[in-house]
Formats: C-alpha cells, structure tokens, sequence
C-alpha cells in the first residue's frame, strides 16, 4: 500500500505546481490590479457580464465580473459584501469592454478557491444593484 499513496502524492503534488505555474503565466500576460479593503493585488479578469436582466422572482444568475488571483497573496479572504474597485489595466492588451468598468465599485457576492490553495475567484456585482 505504500507505493499508490507515495505515486498518488507525487502526481497531485505535480499537478498544483503546474497549475500555479499557469496562473502565474495567465496573471502575467493580462493583468488587472484590484483592490480590497486598501490592499492592492494583481490578477486577471475571467468573465465580464452587462446589462443582465433579472431571471424568474426578480435574481439575477450569473455576476458582473469574475476576477482570478494567487491565493497565496490574500493572507485572510475577505468576507462576503466586501467592496472591491479595479485600477486602469497594467497591460495595454487589456481594454475594459464596457467604458466605465474601472470607476465602478463591486461587491464579493462568492468566493471560490482551489483544493491546492493556487487560485481564488471572486464573484463579484455592481455595488450600486
């Protein structure tokens, strides 16, 4: 029974090394600075959604604005409601597809991390809704 366990710990060990590595280089290529409760972080923006119409019983599905970081940069997660803003994109490949992206505010609306602790993802809605 030992070796599985030591080839099941080598491979997954493997497998969130490589996949940091791919956060990193995704983090890297494209870039948005955001900030949290004053803390300023860098990460990528996955989603944008605008201009959604609200479902059945009045909830809307889906949220603003998905952004990716390193989870080893968030020393605490912030609470759900907590209040995030984004800064002019630090690469000129990212261009915000709705004008106002940048001075709007957004509340963390879910939090999502990895099992290997290499990502977090925020959900996150206009404040103002």
């Amino acid at each position: 029974m030992f070796w599985p366990v030591v080839a099941k710990t080598a491979a997954g060990l493997f497998f969130a090394m490589s996949y940091a590595d791919d956060l990193a280089e995704m983090i890297d290529d494209l870039p948005i600075r955001y900030t949290i409760l004053g803390n300023q972080y860098t990460g990528a923006i996955n989603e944008i959604s605008n201009g959604q119409d609200a479902g059945e019983g009045g909830f809307l599905d889906d949220f603003d604005l998905t952004i990716i970081g390193k989870q080893t940069d968030h020393s605490t997660l912030p609470d759900i409601g907590t209040k995030v803003s984004l800064s002019v994109p630090v690469h000129p490949a990212v261009v915000f597809p709705v004008a106002d992206i940048g001075a709007t505010v957004f509340r963390i609306e879910k939090i999502t991390t990895t099992g290997d602790g290499a990502e977090v993802r925020f959900d996150l809605m206009n404040a103002s809704r």
